[in-house]
């Protein structure tokens, strides 16, 4: 590849174009950024960029015209070409393809030919370095989010405050029916006591993974999260009553079956509150206040057992 000299205005708009890229976190504004660059180094009249953030995406596609701007582009009309080089012409489309890195993630597309090599090749190192700096952008962002909403340390479900986002998303949602189930571990106090702490995380990593295999086996979507300490919740989408009851035999049949923790073994149960929406709340606070009500009531019922909310 040759690069503009140093001394030209070409140069400097070139190191200007890669830090654009390179800081860009928004895949519109890179794909902007390409298609300014690409005219101003061709003299094109028109340039369609798409660009695959992963190669299994759905390309996400812009249109610069010099008389109309930058708008969204259809790219289903366009086929890429199945071979590797660089630069490659796309027969009876009248669209010169500029591949713009080795994985074939970004590509430009120019009206006709006869343009200078060299300078279509300059918009190939900056893109590349673009789409890389997007990619660990986008990748640090999922990590973040996950450490974020999930147990990352111990069970691997998600979390309280993924429950909470889900949960005022379903509400907000057209959904009609939904069934919370509070599941708080009978006793476990007595396990941290007689195992201490080490045998206490590994008891209730084992009590995620069978409350996981459940949810697995029922009906509908389900949301399974660990909210804190020994206490499970669940969001059963589209569940009435008698799927809500069904889902809480489910879940104390599961628990009351023996496993193993480092050499002892452990047959457990829990106590459930269950409570629906909308008719035992409209708000998440509301909501799982009910449901801890009605755990509790099952806990001064002799625990074992799933109680249903009652106002």
């Amino acid at each position: 590849m040759v690069l503009p000299t140093r001394n030209s205005e070409l140069h400097a708009k070139f190191l200007g174009f890669c830090q654009t890229l390179v800081a860009a976190d928004d895949l519109a504004l890179m794909m902007a950024e390409v298609l300014r660059f690409a005219v101003e180094v061709t003299g094109a009249q028109s340039a369609v960029c798409l660009i695959y953030p992963q190669p299994d995406w759905c390309p996400e596609g812009l249109l610069m015209d010099n008389s109309a701007g930058i708008l969204p582009f259809d790219a289903s009309g366009l086929q890429l070409p199945d071979d590797q080089p660089d630069v490659t012409s796309i027969s009876g489309d009248g669209w010169l393809a500029l591949g713009l890195n080795a994985e074939r993630l970004g590509w430009v597309f120019l009206p006709g030919g006869g343009y200078d090599m060299d300078r279509l090749e300059m918009l190939s190192v900056p893109v590349r370095m673009g789409i890389a700096s997007f990619i660990r952008a986008q990748q640090l962002r999922q990590q973040v989010t996950y450490l974020q909403t999930h147990d990352h340390i111990l069970t691997k479900l998600p979390n309280r405050l993924y429950f909470h986002q889900k949960l005022a998303e379903l509400i907000a949602s057209p959904v009609q029916n939904l069934a919370i189930l509070v599941v708080d571990i009978d006793d476990f106090k007595r396990i941290n006591r007689f195992g201490g702490h080490s045998v206490g995380d590994q008891f209730i990593y084992h009590v995620g993974q069978m409350l996981a295999q459940v949810a697995d086996t029922l009906p509908g979507s389900t949301i399974l999260a660990r909210m804190g300490g020994d206490e499970f919740a669940f969001i059963l989408i589209g569940a009435d009553r008698a799927a809500a009851a069904q889902a809480g035999t489910l879940v104390l049949e599961s628990l009351r079956r023996p496993f193993m923790v480092q050499t002892a073994t452990f047959q457990t149960t829990a106590s459930l509150g269950i409570c629906l929406y909308p008719h035992d709340g409209n708000s998440v606070s509301e909501l799982l206040q009910n449901a801890d009500i009605a755990m509790y009531r099952a806990k001064e019922g002799g625990k074992d057992q799933y109680r249903f909310f009652q106002q």
